[in-house]
């Protein structure tokens, strides 16, 4: 074949549809070549990126809780600048060199919190949105530390610390609901106390009916409660970080014992019989995991909570089994 038939017509029309296709052909490899050589199109990964596990938007004007089904997760090293934390209502450096950050939240008492320290994200504390604990738990797990109350959110309040998870959470023990979650480097849970734990310190002092200094240096404080028999306790260290506390529980509209069960399962060890609440209470034992309920057997109502320094079955019964009556 003559190269000049390339251009004569009776061949274009009759190879036109091969032509067609080699010019598309062309066309693409052209623009393969293009975005693959051409520095202007290559993809710049950023290490100030807005990060991906960064719990909460950072902007002023979008809702900084977590959503239904949202992914929960631990913490991890999130690097981020000043670019990335735009929209704060308040900026404050602490003692320890970190940078506090505050942004709205659902709560206008309660803002959402970022602490910074040498560029990285050390912890995060967020609202949440009509979540449960149960939702939490395929991830996370049974909690490691329990503590009961809240400065800020009250007495029916629990926090549920997974320190080695670098994971708290605030709920409505009545409810179950999750008021907020607090993600952060995971340390030791008498570090987290001292770093994380502004809500959870005892600062009820005023309302003490007792006080007294314990041998070593710890505090106990005798509470007014629903019986006169039986008052509410809390021992703290010297700093007021609780080491026991022991509360009775509101029976309207009180706490059913499957709101603990769903969450650590059947507990360990049982006691049938108190002394105070008589041969149908029963004593549910969790103390690998810090708390023991006393349940009414016939109501599955809980007629009171302790939480405590995670310990041995029988240091608890030494520590705090006075109570225990040993019913056939």
């Amino acid at each position: 074949m003559n190269y000049l038939q390339l251009v004569n017509p009776v061949f274009l029309k009759k190879n036109k549809l091969f032509l067609f296709a080699a010019i598309l052909v062309l066309f693409f490899l052209f623009v393969v070549a293009i975005s693959f050589y051409s520095p202007s199109q290559k993809q710049i990964t950023s290490n100030t990126a807005t990060p991906t596990n960064s719990i909460f938007p950072h902007s002023s004007n979008s809702s900084a809780q977590l959503e239904p089904g949202e992914l929960k997760q631990d913490w991890g090293p999130v690097a981020v600048s000043d670019n990335d934390l735009q929209g704060s209502i308040g900026r404050e450096s602490l003692s320890d060199g970190s940078t506090k950050y505050s942004y709205t939240s659902s709560n206008p008492n309660r803002p959402d919190v970022i602490i910074t320290k040498n560029g990285l994200i050390i912890f995060q504390r967020q609202s949440t949105f009509n979540e449960k604990i149960e939702d939490y738990l395929p991830f996370l797990g049974k909690p490691e530390y329990t503590i009961l109350g809240s400065n800020f959110y009250g007495p029916d309040a629990i926090t549920y610390i997974y320190p080695s998870r670098g994971t708290a959470l605030v709920a409505n023990l009545k409810t179950d609901l999750i008021f907020e979650q607090l993600t952060f480097q995971p340390v030791a849970i008498n570090e987290f106390e001292q770093k994380y734990g502004d809500d959870i310190i005892f600062n009820n002092q005023q309302s003490a009916q007792k006080k007294e200094t314990l041998t070593g240096g710890a505090i106990k404080y005798t509470l007014s409660s629903s019986s006169p028999d039986r008052p509410n306790i809390v021992i703290t260290t010297g700093s007021g970080y609780p080491i026991f506390q022991r509360f009775l529980i509101s029976q309207s509209p009180g706490i059913k014992t499957s709101i603990f069960t769903k969450i650590y399962g059947q507990p360990r060890w049982i006691f049938k019989g108190s002394i105070l609440y008589g041969s149908s209470a029963s004593y549910y034992i969790y103390a690998d995991y810090g708390f023991a309920l006393i349940v009414n057997s016939q109501t599955d109502q809980v007629l009171e909570e302790q939480t405590f320094s995670p310990m041995k079955i029988e240091d608890y019964i030494k520590k705090y089994g006075d109570d225990i009556a040993a019913y056939p």
